[in-house]
This record gives C-alpha cells, structure tokens and sequence, in this order.
C-alpha cells in the first residue's frame, strides 16, 4: 500500500512539481551558411510563399502547393553566433502548467487543487477537467491560457473535439508539446521562468543566470543544423535539416521527423498530430525536434529576405517585450499587405507541414498575438562567463 502511495506521489510530482523545468544543452557559438530555404506568410490560415516579385504561391490549410515551388528564395549568407544555452526540447504542456501553477495559485489554492487531482485519478476525463477549472479560470483571466480552440479553428472539417477538451489538461498529453500559444505569451513563460529560476538559485546560495528567452532566428537555425562553416566548407554539402543528408527518411524508409508526409496523410510518420516530445532522434547538438512535431517562435520581427537587402546590411534592432533591444538582425521590409511590425519569425515546420517548411533554413512570419494548433516553442540562454559550459 505504502509503495502504491509513493507511486502516486511520485505521479503527481511529476504533474505538477518543479522537475518541469527545461532541460537545457550547451551550444558552443560558431559560424554557418543561414539560410537557403523557404519565406512563407501567414494569411487568413493560409501559407504564402513569398517571393522576390511579389508573385505568391498560396496554400491552403493543409499546406498543399499550388503548382511549381520555385527555387530557394531565403538567401544564404554566413551567420556567427555566440555561445548560448537552448532547451532540448519543445516546451511541453506539463512544463507550461507549472508555469501557470507557479505563477498563479498560491499555497492553500495549490493544496485544493492537488487534493481534487488525487479525488479524480481514476475518474471521467469531464471530473479530471472539473478538476482543473481554478487554475484554467484564471490562466484565461490573465491572458496566459493557451489556445485550445485552435484545435477546432485549425481544422474545419475535422472531428478535434477530445484535442480541444483534453491536449493540454490531461496528464495523457503532458509529454507533448503546448501549442495555442501566442508570441507575447511564449516571453511571458521566458520572464517566469528567468525568475523562478534565480529565486532557487537564491536560496541555494547559488549566483543569479542571465535571462530565459526565446531564441533568436541565427541561434535557432544554427542550433538546428549543428554544423560549422568549416564542415560545410569542407564537404561542400549544405544541410538542409537536423540531420545528414537531403532526404527526411532514414536508411530503414523510416521518417525522421514528425511532419506530413503526403497530401491528406498525417500518420505516416506514426503519428497522426503532435508527438511526445523525444519522439524521434536528437541532433548532433541533443536537441529534439527541431524539425516537425510543432514550429518554434523566434524573437525575430519577420521581414522578408533578399539578396538586395542583405547586400545594403539593413540592420534593425530586435527588441523584446519591455521594449528593451537584445541584438542585431538583418531585416528588409515585405509587402505591406503581408507583412507587419507584428509578424514575429517561426521555424522547424510542423505536424501539419510538408518537408518544405521543416528544412532548417525555411522561416514562416505569424502574427505575434495569434495562435495555431502547429505552434509551440522552446527557450534559449546567453552563455556568459568561462567557456567551459556550466551544468543545468
């Protein structure tokens, strides 16, 4: 009986303890070729491919192309990164939770809320739900709920009513990545998390880090393709994905990522949305998924890219929330009726998306105040002092 009691301890903890916090993997700065993918536009949920005469090619909700896709139109140049720290995976629906949990309930509302969790455990998905509603009522109250309308909004023609009701509540979906986020709410988890973390650090006697906070386009693709300069210089290869060679399957026709693998075809990656994170091998720098699964918020402001603009060295300050400027990026300015200020960078690709916009040098712009059922994140860190990377 004891043992069947630590278990569910143990279960809950893991529900709602502090062991959901990121994990996260030192990557060493370095130079590489960015870019030489895809610029998409997000616009009325659908993807436009941008090109560099204002003539698009649409897409629809299932992403599917409307004739030829042209060749490469992000342009490729070399990129340095400092040394940073990035999350190995997708941020996940239980980490999320303990975000809002942390931030939101205090000690006594925390108590109610573990006893109705332990009063449901073997009771209906609804009575689980019930169980939730403090926390849910205020999450929403605040703005930092996600999206799980999403899931219906996404999808029109499709019975995703348990994805609704259940993917980020229930602990069957708590290895998987949240989605329903929007930009501001992926920096609001960045703040708490910066502060959660050094009030440990505090009572530890430990010395303060610096800020979490999403990556910003440069790190992420350079973190994707955990290549040098030098090794593409060498090979004369460029890498297109997380992973060596041009093709998305492996060498047993097995998928490396989950993305859609034909039109209408959504499980023949083995699996038919979203995967538990970990799903599918890490790269060479222990990153999961940085392609498929769900595409990632950057920090960057999207413009579209050419070669005319990077040749100019448009800079424009990136800035977070607080205003705040945190780095350069190159920038050129798109179609007005396209792309706006609040057009923030996504990439990996997604679930729903073709291998096209999986490649690591493909970037999608998306409203920073809107939300999709294909968009989650992950969090990223300057790494400041020696260079021998500290543990996490």
């Amino acid at each position: 009986m004891r043992y069947l009691l630590l278990l569910f301890a143990l279960s809950l903890f893991s529900a709602l303890g502090a062991q959901n916090i990121p994990t996260l993997k030192f990557i060493e700065g370095g130079t590489h070729i960015h870019g030489g993918g895809y610029q998409f536009a997000v616009k009325d949920y659908y993807l436009v491919l941008l090109g560099n005469d204002s003539t698009y090619t649409a897409m629809n909700a299932d992403q599917t192309v409307i004739g030829e896709i042209p060749g490469f139109n992000n342009p490729e140049r070399r990129v340095t990164c400092a040394s940073f720290y990035m999350s190995e995976t997708e941020i996940t629906n239980a980490q999320y939770r303990y975000f809002l949990l942390d931030s939101l309930l205090n000690s006594e509302e925390r108590k109610g809320l573990e006893t109705k969790l332990k009063a449901a455990k073997k009771a209906s998905a609804e009575t689980k739900r019930a169980a939730w509603q403090p926390l849910i009522q205020k999450a929403g109250a605040v703005g930092l709920l996600p999206d799980s309308m999403c899931w219906a909004r996404d999808f029109v023609f499709g019975y995703n009513d348990p994805l609704v009701k259940n993917y980020f509540w229930h602990d069957a979906f708590s290895a998987y990545p949240v989605v329903g986020v929007t930009w501001d709410q992926a920096n609001a988890y960045c703040q708490w998390l910066t502060e959660y973390e050094n009030r440990e650090r505090a009572k530890q006697g430990k010395p303060l880090q610096p800020a979490y906070r999403l990556p910003t386009e440069a790190e992420w693709e350079y973190a994707a393709k955990a290549r040098t300069l030098e090794t593409e210089t060498t090979t004369g290869v460029r890498r297109l994905y997380p992973w060596s060679g041009r093709s998305v399957l492996d060498e047993k026709g097995r998928f490396r990522a989950n993305i859609k693998t034909d039109h209408g075809d959504y499980i023949g990656d083995n699996y038919e949305y979203t995967a538990p994170v970990k799903s599918f091998a890490a790269n060479e720098f222990g990153l999961y998924d940085m392609a498929g699964n769900v595409s990632e918020w950057c920090l960057d402001v999207m413009r579209f890219n050419s070669r005319e603009s990077l040749s100019d060295l448009d800079f424009q300050g990136i800035r977070n929330p607080a205003g705040r400027q945190v780095g350069p990026q190159l920038f050129q300015s798109g179609p007005e009726n396209v792309e706006t200020t609040e057009q923030r960078v996504v990439k990996g690709g997604s679930w729903a998306d073709y291998k096209y916009a999986a490649m690591s040098g493909s970037r999608m712009g998306h409203g920073q105040n809107q939300s999709g059922s294909r968009i989650g994140f992950r969090v990223a860190m300057i790494k400041m002092g020696s260079p021998i990377p500290a543990e996490f």
